[in-house]
């Protein structure tokens, strides 16, 4: 795991703002959200956590993601053109998924 990566999910977890680089964390009085340029990607409302990959199916944000508790994300096929991406062993599109 990056070191971002590591910083950024302690934060989120921790329910600290954070902002390094491209990867940024918010929190306000009800929720914490993840954002990686500028893109929401996970959220966390309570004991909720929620994802996205919001289109983006590429390297950085595979690994902001892999970062959460319960996210374990893989690329089948590494063509450009044909990317499949599984959560927990389950084929996924990268729209909004809960996950606790």
């Amino acid at each position: 795991m990056r070191a971002i990566t590591l910083l950024a999910i302690t934060a989120f977890y921790e329910g600290r703002n954070f902002k390094l680089e491209s990867t940024e964390v918010i929190v306000d009085a009800d929720r914490t959200r993840l954002f990686l340029r500028h893109e929401l990607i996970a959220k966390l409302d309570g004991v909720n956590l929620f994802i996205t990959n919001n289109g983006w199916f590429n390297a950085t944000t595979k690994e902001r993601l892999n970062g959460l508790r319960g996210v374990n994300i893989t690329q089948k096929n590494r063509s450009y053109k044909n990317r499949s991406w599984w959560l927990n062993g389950k084929e996924w599109d990268g729209s909004w998924i809960q996950i606790l």
